[in-house]
């Protein structure tokens, strides 16, 4: 697991990086199959972008797994909750699961480190 600085200010000068020597077997794949909306800081989210005014970040097709990453600075008078909403046009059934949700949900600017932190240490997964 990823080690998690809650101070911003704090750095730990004992974590060191360690690199492979010649005798690691080191294999790294990325799967561009996999959708990724990533949304971020330092766009502020008013009232008027809000899906009550008939806005939305993304409004895209996707087939097969996929991540969500959004943050932003909010910029409404109060709390606002991002919300992921799937519709299958399909005549059948699907299954979705929801994993490592991480939230952080202020009326004032705050630094992602508390969704970070709750992404890493969830283990529920919804379905």
């Amino acid at each position: 697991m990823p080690k998690i600085i809650l101070t911003p200010n704090l750095v730990d000068t004992s974590l060191k990086i360690a690199y492979p020597n010649n005798n690691d077997k080191i294999s790294c794949d990325i799967d561009t199959n996999e959708f990724l909306f990533y949304s971020n800081n330092p766009e502020t989210i008013y009232e008027k972008d809000l899906a009550d005014n008939g806005k939305w970040l993304c409004r895209e097709t996707v087939n097969g797994n996929g991540q969500v990453y959004t943050w932003h600075e909010n910029g409404c008078s109060t709390a606002i909750t991002s919300i992921i909403l799937l519709h299958n046009p399909n005549p059948f059934s699907i299954k979705v699961t929801a994993s490592n949700i991480g939230k952080s949900n202020l009326t004032q600017w705050q630094s992602d480190i508390l969704g970070w932190q709750d992404y890493f240490t969830a283990g529920k997964t919804y379905t």
